[in-house]
Order: C-alpha cells, then structure tokens, then sequence
C-alpha cells in the first residue's frame, strides 16, 4: 500500500536527506587531491634530479598541481555543502580521469607523462582511475545534489533555542 508523501507534518520540517553519496565523494576528492600532492612532490624532486626530461616532468608537475588543487577545494567545499564544491569535484575528477587515460595511450606507445617516476604504468593505471570513476559516479547522483542543497530550516521566531 502506498502512502502519500508529504513534506513535513504540521509545524515539522521534512527529514533531512542523507549525506552518505555527498561525504563519500568528498572523501574520495580529498584522497585523490592528497594522491595528486604526492606526485607534485615527486615531479618536484625529479625536476632537481636532472634525469628527466625537463619538459615532461614539468608537464607532470602542472597537470599534478592543477588536479591537486580542484580535487582539494571541491571535497572541501563539498563537505560544507557548497554547490560550487560538488561542481568542482565532478570537474577536476573527470580532468583527472581524462589525464589517466591520456598517459595510459602515452605509456602504451612509450610517452607516458604522469607516471616519469617508475608508478604504474599501463593496465595498472587504470586500477588508479578507479577512485576517479567512483567520485565523478557519487558527486553526480541526485542524492548528493539534495544533501548539499539541504538547508536547516530556521525555527520561527530566531535563529534557534532560547535557553532562560
């Protein structure tokens, strides 16, 4: 039997929808930004080395930097129920998906540009687009865009309990 879905009760505010899919993606934005800042700091090193090549490491280091910094900002304003965090999550894990497959066909003709440093390389780089995969697929369900346009409504009268 089916019962009629109403908002809220007579005075009660509709529950709150659930954040699992929006922390979820966030979560794995800040792991990617994080995994992104480690080959910042290996391209980083690599370039001091001197056994690279300078344009290719340099490259990496860019594409590392740039991924970084939107996988980072997005999960943390994500997390904070930001529309702008959830649009900057889907966007810098699909750049990033995008430059997995880009140095996967690299690495296959011998050109890889992102894994300079001996990382995986070839079908293993597709195990490490995976958490790219599941943050673009979490940050775009319906779910995690309620949760973060859910505002707590405010109690007439104030902006919340009165203790006297």
């Amino acid at each position: 039997m089916n019962y009629p879905q109403y908002p809220g009760a007579a005075g009660y505010p509709p529950p709150a929808p659930s954040g699992g899919t929006a922390i979820t993606a966030g979560v794995l934005a800040l792991l990617g930004g994080l995994w992104h800042l480690l080959g910042v700091a290996g391209h980083a090193i690599a370039l001091g080395d001197g056994s690279y090549a300078l344009g290719r490491l340099a490259l990496a280091l860019l594409v590392h930097l740039l991924l970084a910094a939107g996988l980072l900002t997005g999960g943390t304003l994500l997390l904070v129920r930001k529309p702008a965090g959830r649009l900057l999550v889907l966007v810098a894990a699909s750049l990033a998906l995008c430059a997995y497959l880009a140095d996967l066909a690299l690495s296959l003709a011998g050109q890889g540009f992102l894994t300079a440093l001996a990382l995986p390389r070839g079908p293993a780089l597709l195990v490490t687009s995976l958490p790219a995969i599941a943050t673009i697929v979490l940050a775009s369900l319906p779910p995690t865009a309620r949760w973060v346009k859910h505002h707590k409504p405010v109690p007439p009268g104030g902006s919340g309990p009165h203790w006297s």
